[in-house]
């Protein structure tokens, strides 16, 4: 857009980002696993916020109620 020249970084080649990838994943997978042997890890699969938001929702409910439900009870 502004006609200059693309620069990249080191960080943003695709080795760097495998690397940073692979950190990412050897650190969270321990924490994960804690949380899911606890039963307090509840893992969601989809491809858009759409797909997975009535799964999250509905999960939640489970544990509270809603606002505008809870209103509603109240009044």
């Amino acid at each position: 857009m502004t006609g200059e020249d693309l620069i990249q970084r080191p960080d943003d080649q695709p080795e760097a980002v495998r690397k940073r990838l692979q950190v990412y994943s050897d650190s969270i997978n321990p924490v994960l696993e804690f949380y899911r042997k606890e039963g307090i890890l509840k893992d969601f699969r989809g491809n858009t916020s759409n797909e997975i938001w009535p799964h999250v929702y509905n999960f939640l409910k489970s544990y509270m109620v809603p606002k505008a439900e809870f209103h509603e009870q109240v009044n």
